[in-house]
């Protein structure tokens, strides 16, 4: 089954990292909401440490912190609340039926 994941990429690390990694990101969800910059909700039937894979955290030339494009993804357990534009809840929504 479909799961939401909020991937939150480092704002600190290099641009072209975090050029690299949305550009993975891109190509591996074709479901995604992008929140901001740095802040991706996607729809994914993988698990968590392949959603991480996809988007290419942890990965880099020579796996040095310097050369990695760093962040997090948290599972969204599909209770959610906040102010934001309605688009990204009318997303949430149709991603959940």
């Amino acid at each position: 089954m479909a799961q939401l994941y909020n991937i939150i990429l480092d704002e600190a690390m290099p641009q072209e990292l975090a050029d690299e990694a949305l550009e993975k990101i891109e190509n591996a969800f074709e479901r995604r909401y992008q929140v901001a910059r740095n802040v991706i909700i996607v729809l994914s039937d993988e698990d968590i440490q392949s959603v991480i894979d996809s988007a290419g955290i942890g990965i880099g030339p020579s796996e040095g912190p310097e050369d990695t494009a760093a962040g997090v993804v948290f599972s969204l357990n599909g209770k959610y609340g906040g102010y934001f534009k309605s688009d990204l809840w009318s997303w949430i929504k149709d991603s959940y039926e």
